[in-house]
């Protein structure tokens, strides 16, 4: 028969073990939720930086310009405005939509994909998540002569 202290040392050794798993298993779970939630935040930013170059590029249009010019006007800016907020032209596309044809540009639409490192995830082999953005914004003329813009998608 095994003693009293024998039985509680055993015990003991079996829930340092259960421990150390349960431990190790909450760390990946925490470790995952820091990834997924930074990727997250980062999507959000990329997503709001599209959108506000978009609106920012129909809304700064002079619909008295010839169309061809405010076609290069509007895809210089739209970079421009990529560009200063961090992204990196090569992994966007802006396409841009006149209103009829040969007229000015009614629609933009900003599309791309950026490569963000992962932190936790490298211990599983993860090295980089890819994350896709699109925003496509359109102008009416407004009253005062300008454009206004809105957010489609």
């Amino acid at each position: 028969a095994m003693s009293a202290t024998m039985r509680n040392a055993a015990r003991r050794g079996a829930v340092l073990v259960i421990f150390a798993a349960s431990l190790i298993t909450f760390m990946s779970f925490m470790a995952l939720v820091i990834d997924v939630g930074y990727l997250y935040a980062l999507k959000a930013r990329i997503q709001g930086v599209c959108d506000a170059s978009a609106l920012a590029t129909l809304a700064a249009l002079d619909p008295a310009q010839p169309a061809a010019s405010q076609e290069r006007f509007a895809r210089g800016l739209a970079r421009r405005l990529l560009q200063v907020n961090g992204l990196e032209l090569a992994n966007y596309q802006i396409t841009l939509e006149p209103t009829v044809a040969g007229g000015p540009p009614a629609r933009i639409r900003i599309a791309g994909r950026e490569e963000l490192n992962a932190f936790f995830a490298q211990a599983i082999g993860r090295r980089t998540f890819v994350v896709g953005v699109y925003t496509q914004a359109g102008a009416s003329l407004g009253k005062n002569g300008h454009f206004d813009a809105t957010l489609e998608e």
